[in-house]
């Protein structure tokens, strides 16, 4: 058990040296870029695991954790760290709008997917679940669209970071942070705890057993799949990328969309001026065209 901040202790601060040290060491493992505003965000996070190991410097801690063996596991500690980002349920809804009113009956109608064959989707920054679990109910509440013919689909949720799989995994979430959940979706696909006192929900297993989470490098890693896939979201991930990183990960992205499938990316990001088989056919939306 970590323990308890001292109020009376000072806090310490990477220096800038510090910093850089750390950013190069990160980008070296998972290729992401730290941002220069990041000093004093990875000085707050580290806290807790300098006072865990018994450490009382940062030179300390880098010293560790870049060397033989990575301090024991703390490598994977440090990318759970780093790569912790702000996530909630039906984030950025445009996205989700589009998904029903265009994209979803456009696979069907020009590939029958989820019906002739299952849809295929991929979180591919899943963090802690919360966008897997929406693509899911978004797809499951489509099946109603198609009187007679049973929608099926499959959702690939991947991350860097085992801790957040494992959160993905358990599929538990606080009460308050369902609230951009609709109402009708909420009493069809989350059970309460049965303890009044915990304030918890859990998705249906119905749901859970239709995401699948995985560990997954974008940056390194290929992307190799039984079948192309349908959707894609990957939001808010590739603004941590180099610009050469970021289009090999929009590039392996194309390859293993089926025809005309869809990417949707973070309201911050775009694809502009990449020379990639990809059209915008809505707000940060993307339509992969044939060669």
């Amino acid at each position: 058990m970590i323990p308890p901040l001292d109020p009376t202790t000072p806090r310490l601060q990477l220096t800038g040296a510090e910093f850089n040290r750390l950013a190069d060491f990160i980008f070296s493992k998972i290729h992401i870029k730290m941002p220069k505003t990041g000093q004093v965000v990875m000085s707050a996070r580290l806290q807790s695991r300098l006072r865990e190991l018994g450490l009382s410097s940062f030179r300390e801690y880098l010293d560790l954790v870049t060397g033989p063996g990575h301090g024991g596991g703390e490598l994977e500690r440090l990318i759970d760290t780093v790569t912790t980002n702000t996530t909630q349920f039906f984030r950025e809804s445009h996205h989700f709008d589009f998904m029903t009113q265009t994209a979803l009956p456009d696979l069907v109608k020009r590939l029958g997917a989820g019906v002739n064959r299952p849809l295929t989707a991929w979180s591919a920054a899943c963090s802690s679940g919360q966008e897997p679990y929406s693509m899911a109910m978004v797809l499951q509440d489509f099946d109603r669209k198609l009187p007679g013919r049973a929608f099926r689909f499959h959702i690939l949720a991947t991350d860097i970071s085992r801790q957040v799989l494992d959160q993905t995994r358990q599929a538990t979430y606080p009460m308050a942070e369902t609230a951009p959940i609709p109402q009708a979706m909420k009493k069809r696909f989350l059970l309460k705890s049965r303890d009044p006192s915990r304030a918890l929900v859990r998705i249906v297993p119905e749901l859970r057993s239709l995401v699948k989470p995985g560990l997954l490098n974008l940056a390194e890693a290929p992307f190799r799949f039984s079948r192309p896939m349908d959707l894609i979201f990957c939001r808010n991930v590739l603004i941590y990328f180099r610009e050469e990183i970021k289009r090999e990960i929009v590039r392996k992205f194309s390859q293993c969309l089926s025809p005309g499938g869809y990417l949707f990316i973070g309201n911050s990001e775009s694809l502009d001026k990449m020379g990639l088989p990809f059209r915008q056919v809505s707000t940060t939306t993307y339509q992969r065209t044939d060669p």
